[in-house]
C-alpha cells in the first residue's frame, strides 16, 4: 500500500487515464539517471503521439494500448501481453530491460489494487496478470549472485536471473520481496567489503534463509 500511495500521489494533476499513463511512464523513466534529456524528450513525444489514438476520458483497453505501441501487434499477438509490453517499452530511449520491468511492476500494483483509492486511479479497464519480471539493478544481482549458480553482475545476468525465477514460478508478491534486497545489497556494499570472505558469505546465507521465511 505504501508503494501504491506513491504512484497515486504522482497523479495529483492528472484528470484522465491517458494522462496518468504518461505520468507513470515519465516517473519510471526518471528512475534511471543515465537517460539524456533529449532521449527523454523523444520518448515522451513518441508515447504522446501513440496515445492520441486512444479515448480521452474512459478507462483504456490494454490490447488497444499495445496495438498503438506496435502497429503489427494484432498480427503477432500470442496471448502474452506483458511480454509484448516489456519488449515494446525497450524501443523507447531510457527503457532497458530493468526500467521496462519497473514500469510493468508499477502498472500491476495500480491495476490490481484492492483499495477504493487504487481502483479510482486505474488506467485500464481490467486487472493485469502476474508479471514475470523483477526490476533488478546491479545491487540486487550482486546479492543474488551468492545464492544462484552462474550469476555474477554482468549485463546478461538480468536474463539469467529472470529465467531462474520463471522456472520457480515466483508470484508478483515474491518479486516485490526480492526488490527489498536493495537494502541488503546496499548493506553489503557500504557496511561490509565488496569482496566478502567465506565466513561473511555464510552469514549472508543464514540471513537469506531467515528472509525466505517471509515469502
Amino acid at each position: 500500500e505504501y508503494q501504491l500511495s506513491g504512484i497515486i500521489e504522482s497523479f495529483s494533476s492528472c484528470t484522465t487515464p491517458k494522462q496518468k499513463l504518461l505520468r507513470l511512464f515519465i516517473d519510471v523513466m526518471d528512475s534511471s539517471s543515465n537517460t539524456k534529456i533529449e532521449n527523454k524528450y523523444n520518448s515522451i513525444k513518441k508515447l504522446t503521439t501513440c496515445l492520441t489514438s486512444l479515448p480521452d476520458n474512459s478507462l483504456l483497453n490494454f490490447e488497444e494500448f499495445l496495438a498503438c505501441l506496435d502497429d503489427d501487434y494484432n498480427k503477432k499477438k500470442d496471448g502474452n501481453e506483458l511480454e509484448e509490453l516489456w519488449k515494446q517499452l525497450q524501443e523507447y530511449k531510457g527503457f532497458g530491460p530493468k526500467v521496462a520491468a519497473l514500469f510493468i511492476r508499477q502498472l500491476y500494483l495500480l491495476q490490481n489494487a484492492k483499495s477504493s483509492q487504487g481502483k479510482e486511479n486505474a488506467i485500464f479497464d481490467t486487472a493485469i496478470p502476474n508479471p514475470p519480471f523483477i526490476a533488478m539493478d546491479v545491487v540486487i544481482q550482486f546479492f543474488l549472485s551468492f545464492f544462484i549458480d552462474d550469476v555474477t553482475t554482468s549485463k546478461d545476468n538480468f536474463f539469467k536471473l529472470r529465467s531462474n525465477l520463471l522456472d520457480k514460478k515466483f508470484t508478483h508478491e515474491e518479486y516485490l520481496l526480492l526488490e527489498d534486497l536493495w537494502y541488503w545489497g546496499h548493506f553489503c556494499h557500504i557496511i561490509l567489503p565488496i569482496t566478502l570472505s567465506k565466513n561473511e558469505k555464510e552469514e549472508l546465507r543464514r540471513d537469506w534463509e531467515k528472509l525466505k521465511k517471509r515469502i
